[in-house]
């Protein structure tokens, strides 16, 4: 925000993808963050610690989604972009939804006690 690069009146919101909508309340999302980040050094894990992260944390907005109800999102959003003048558009959307899935049943699969890697 000091070097103007992001305005001051500008709209956060937070959205968590998991394999289940997130039912915890934003304060504690945001305190059980800062206990996860606790000694960590990368750069990410140090704006934990840094005041004017937290307290943007705290008052951004949140939501929540599971994988499947935005891959169904994407497709159908997918469905109404001009074939030829969107295509862009279309493979971008189209690559994230395929790493969507991977990530879906790579928790799946860690959640029944599978093996990660198939034979």
């Amino acid at each position: 925000r000091d070097g103007n690069f992001i305005d001051r009146d500008t709209r956060f919101l937070l959205l968590f993808i998991g394999i289940a909508k997130e039912d915890r309340s934003w304060n504690v999302i945001v305190d059980d963050e800062i206990e996860y980040c606790n000694g960590k050094l990368k750069g990410g894990e140090k704006c934990a610690y840094d005041t004017e992260c937290i307290n943007l944390a705290r008052h951004s907005e949140m939501e929540s989604t599971t994988w499947f109800d935005l891959i169904e999102f994407n497709k159908k959003f997918m469905d109404k972009l001009a074939k030829r003048e969107q295509q862009v558009e279309h493979k971008l959307i189209w690559g994230f939804n395929e790493a969507l899935t991977v990530k879906k049943k790579i928790n799946e699969k860690l959640r029944q006690g599978g093996e990660l890697l198939e034979s």
